[in-house]
């Protein structure tokens, strides 16, 4: 039997010009998945979240979906 748990892994907060953006760096996301793997759980999926703004598009959050067997 399994048991799972989904995430938001958070990018890097950056001030920028207009404020406040969001940097998506790959190492920051690999600590995150290893924080949870360090407790036993396995990345099975995950996918980014769209936010629009007017033509353009941005990412606005990594969820992550992860499993562990649980114990009997």
């Amino acid at each position: 039997m399994w048991e799972y748990l989904t995430v938001n892994l958070q990018g890097i907060e950056e001030n920028a010009v207009f404020g406040v953006r969001t940097k998506w760096d790959a190492g920051y996301f690999t600590q995150q998945i290893n924080y949870y793997a360090q407790q036993g759980w396995e990345l099975v999926s995950q996918f980014d979240t769209i936010m629009s703004l007017g033509q353009s598009s941005t990412t606005s959050g990594v969820f992550a979906t992860f499993k562990r067997k649980i114990e009997s």
